[in-house]
């Protein structure tokens, strides 16, 4: 985390150097929300009259990453600032975005934002704020207030629907009742304006926060959350309330495979698609349904190497054993310490009998040989060989050595 007195300074400077050019140059937005809830802000956006164009003159470091909507990337001490022009919005033309920007003043600007807490400006040269919107009415009431008419906001861009959600939840403030009932009345039309992907990030956003468990809770009451997931037909309420042990860190792919337990592979693929998620989460669902599987049918010392032998094994497994209770956790960890030379084998790529060992048996190289490598580490996990000897010889009694092996 970059540190917020360099944080501040060098954001002070960036605005310093648009006044000094007779700019007007606020803090915009959140950080000003923060600041007067005595939080401390990891970003400081700033909202000014110069054009894009202007900023990139008098910032040669900077990147021009939506300057079709007014907005450049300033980069200076090695820290990035979102200048953008105060602007006025066009009609937006599918649910997200703007069809086009027009320059404007800072109360005109103010009224394009989402909620009133977010619409606030303030001067750090002359300490100054700037509320056009009954900002900090709103931050004394504790109250998510859309500015303006809320379904208008909302039509303009429908991932405020769960963004209204996330400051609610982060700040524990209820939500407006008109703003409330226009996130009600709209909910149905979260998709397809917003992608699943933008979905995933706010739901990231929500666990960083501290506040997943309400936040789903107060998702599935505003509508929304059967719209993300339809396949929820089961009590939101029994499958959270074992969240409390996760955290901030915990991966967005853990909680969703814990409420969605019991699902197939192939939905939770469907869903990870869907989420955008990574190749990373991807492992977690193998992993996860892995475990799902041990735990269903009689433990087989085989399987049971091949799952602790995922890197996420036992993140999964202390996922699942709070839900579980009693010595389920022991269990799992007295297996992987009893299992453990055969574990570090897996993980390791060094099984007990080598490419090496079968070619002096007469194996040749080839898409063979690996199955009959793995069918060797698989004779000596499940009957708790060590003796590679042995193993070849009850290898070489398989119908696998006499289909692939010429004598």
């Amino acid at each position: 985390m970059k540190s917020n007195t360099l944080l501040c300074k060098t954001a002070l400077q960036v605005v310093g150097t648009l006044q000094e050019h007779d700019f007007i140059a606020y803090y915009a937005g959140g950080c000003v929300r923060d600041m007067l809830m005595g939080r401390i802000s990891e970003d400081i956006d700033i909202a000014t009259d110069a054009s894009p164009g202007q900023v990139r003159e008098l910032f040669p470091r900077s990147i021009a990453v939506g300057e079709q909507f007014g907005v450049v990337i300033v980069i200076e001490n090695g820290i990035q600032f979102e200048v953008a022009t105060f602007r006025q919005d066009a009609d937006y033309y599918d649910g997200r975005r703007p069809s086009s920007i027009v320059a404007t003043t800072p109360e005109e600007d103010a009224q394009r934002r989402d909620f009133t807490i977010n619409g606030l400006f303030y001067d750090p040269l002359r300490k100054e704020l700037y509320d056009y919107v009954e900002g900090r009415k709103d931050l004394n009431l504790k109250l998510i207030r859309a500015i303006g008419n809320p379904l208008e906001r909302f039509q303009e861009d429908r991932l405020r629907m769960l963004r209204a959600v996330r400051f609610s939840v982060r700040f524990g403030y209820p939500i407006e009742a008109e703003t409330e009932k226009a996130i009600m009345m709209m909910s149905s039309g979260l998709f397809p304006a917003v992608s699943v992907e933008r979905v995933a990030q706010e739901f990231k956003k929500m666990i960083l926060s501290g506040s997943f468990q309400e936040a789903l809770l107060e998702l599935e009451r505003l509508g929304l959350l059967r719209v993300i997931f339809p396949k929820i037909d089961f009590d939101l309420l029994e499958r959270i309330k074992h969240f409390h042990h996760m955290n901030t860190q915990t991966p967005l792919i853990l909680y969703l495979l814990e409420l969605f337990r019991g699902l197939s592979e192939a939905s939770f693929k469907d869903l990870s698609y869907g989420l955008n998620l990574s190749n990373h989460d991807r492992k977690y669902i193998k992993t996860y349904i892995m475990l799902e599987r041990l735990d269903k049918e009689e433990f087989d010392v085989l399987e049971g190497v091949r799952f602790y032998s995922q890197e996420l094994s036992q993140e999964c497994v202390e996922v699942v054993a709070v839900r579980r209770g009693g010595d389920y956790l022991k269990v799992h960890i007295d297996n992987m310490n009893n299992f453990s030379s055969y574990i570090e084998r897996i993980k390791n790529s060094r099984p007990l009998v080598s490419s090496a060992d079968l070619m002096e048996c007469g194996v040749e190289p080839g898409r063979n040989m690996g199955i009959l490598l793995h069918l060797a580490e698989d004779i000596s996990i499940r009957n708790g060989l060590e003796d590679k000897g042995f193993v070849i010889k009850l290898l070489k009694d398989t119908e696998e050595w006499g289909d692939y092996v010429k004598d």
